[in-house]
């Protein structure tokens, strides 16, 4: 066996993925810039490993932690999107002052009025909502 070399359709271009027409079933394309490795079943080309573009996970996933964006999110936070970015917000906060970047929805109890708001959007400007005047 020494000597025997095994080489997979490979490329050094950044964004360059194989097609159906160019890896056969089983076949292995391996994209170096990217550190992607790809592979077929006759009808679609499906990536293998990390640095996944795209990923379907028919079971359970256990996360450890989760970065969107370059920053991990703490308790009490959700990942939003709003179809061009992600995004960390708190859903739900109690302080002095409201938060300093909420989204539509977000409630916010102020421990200095005592009682909560809700950041809404009335067709012109958004604002935190008294929705429980007393």
């Amino acid at each position: 066996m020494a000597g025997n070399l095994i080489q997979i359709k490979r490329t050094s271009v950044s964004g360059r993925a194989p097609t159906t027409s160019n890896l056969n079933t089983g076949e292995l394309a391996l994209n170096m810039a990217d550190g992607i490795l790809y592979s077929s079943d006759g009808s679609r080309v499906f990536e293998l490993g990390a640095n996944l573009t795209n990923s379907s996970v028919s079971g359970n996933l256990a996360i450890h932690s989760l970065i969107a964006n370059n920053s991990t999110g703490v308790a009490g936070q959700v990942l939003t999107t709003n179809s061009t970015g992600t995004f960390w917000h708190t859903r739900l906060v109690s302080s002095d002052f409201p938060p300093l970047d909420p989204i539509l929805g977000d409630i916010w109890y102020s421990t200095v009025f005592d009682k909560p708001y809700m950041y809404v959007y009335d067709g012109s400007s958004a604002y935190w909502y008294d929705f429980l005047p007393f």
